[in-house]
């Protein structure tokens, strides 16, 4: 079985994943070279990679699978998404950089809740030791942490937290809970109805769900108000469940205390006079209440554990009934 992996990895991942698919006949072609992609892809049926050009997809006619190095899905355009489901291609994306966001998000809250930015400013620039009047801490100790999302981010999150002795609340789409968890985390659920009620108990908000249909402005003008005044908010997941309008007044007239931000809401912006580019439609660079992040929680990109689904699927795929991991309902675009 032919395989192409649609990028050239650095060297120590080339060798992991040929060490790790030797039942497989193993390319790998640089996406900017299109014809030399499209040519080896005619006999391909696997491809691996974040290549979904559709002319590249269609010169692929023998291909089943595609394994999609991301978490996401939302980019990927609606003409793409149909001719795969024409062609009853089987699409998975990859959950391997949830222990490296989950890490991330933990980073935001705790640069938020130590001020470590303001305080490194200071010291930097020779002001020394301020005490709590000009950067107070904000301890988690006995305090609630809401996870927005209880998927594979969240679940390294709560790990991550656990031992700052708080108590945790989950948001999720259903009522239903991994047994493990069951006397761990207090469920709030759209099924229930009751986001309002886990807005207004949660001290810390973390958001890594995914954007999809359902959870664009999920939190909105409207419910962003139950949260109290002192919460500190995180987002990993996607800046289109928080609608930006509302976070940046929230944080501009504090009322919310402090954000991590590493998601965002213009991936391609425009270079302002001074050439700077910014990926948000408000002023978020001019809040003293937010650390910001470029969308870099999924580092280090070349870690060979964030492959790890990519290759179990590929040992699977040689199976008679193969047991995939990650496969996305292309209907409900997760």
């Amino acid at each position: 079985m032919k395989c192409v992996f649609s990028w050239e990895p650095q060297p120590h991942l080339k060798e992991y994943f040929l060490s790790e698919t030797r039942a497989l006949e193993v390319v790998f072609v640089d996406r900017k070279n299109k014809e030399k992609l499209k040519a080896s892809l005619i006999d391909a049926e696997v491809m691996v990679g974040w290549t979904l050009d559709l002319e590249i997809l269609k010169a692929a006619s023998k291909l089943k699978y595609i394994f999609y190095p991301g978490a996401g899905f939302q980019q990927i355009k609606q003409e793409q998404i149909d001719y795969i489901k024409e062609k009853n291609i089987i699409f998975t994306n990859s959950h391997g950089n949830a222990f490296a966001t989950a890490q991330h998000a933990c980073a935001l809250l705790l640069s938020v809740a130590n001020k470590i930015v303001l305080h490194h400013d200071f010291t930097k620039n020779g002001k020394w030791r301020t005490g709590d009047k000009e950067g107070k801490s904000f301890s988690l100790r006995g305090k609630t942490i809401g996870l927005l999302g209880f998927g594979q981010i969240g679940k390294f999150i709560f790990r991550m937290l656990s031992g700052f002795d708080c108590k945790f609340i989950i948001y999720k789409n259903s009522n239903k809970i991994k047994k493990q968890y069951e006397n761990q985390v207090e469920v709030f659920s759209n099924e229930a109805g009751n986001l309002s009620d886990f807005l207004m108990e949660a001290d810390v908000f973390i958001s890594s769900m995914p954007g999809t249909p359902i959870t664009e402005n999920l939190i909105n003008k409207e419910n962003i108000k139950y949260l109290k005044s002192s919460v500190l908010v995180v987002n990993v997941g996607r800046g289109s469940v928080i609608n930006e309008e509302a976070l940046y007044h929230s944080l501009k007239e504090k009322d919310i205390a402090g954000a991590g931000i590493d998601v965002w809401y213009n991936y391609r912006p425009e270079a302002d006079d001074a050439g700077k580019k910014f990926p948000f439609n408000f002023p978020f660079q001019e809040l003293d209440n937010v650390v910001l992040s470029p969308h870099r929680g999924a580092s280090p990109m070349d870690d060979p554990y964030r492959f790890y689904d990519i290759i179990y699927n590929l040992s699977e795929i040689l199976n008679e009934n193969p047991k995939l991991k990650n496969v996305v309902n292309l209907e409900n675009g997760y």
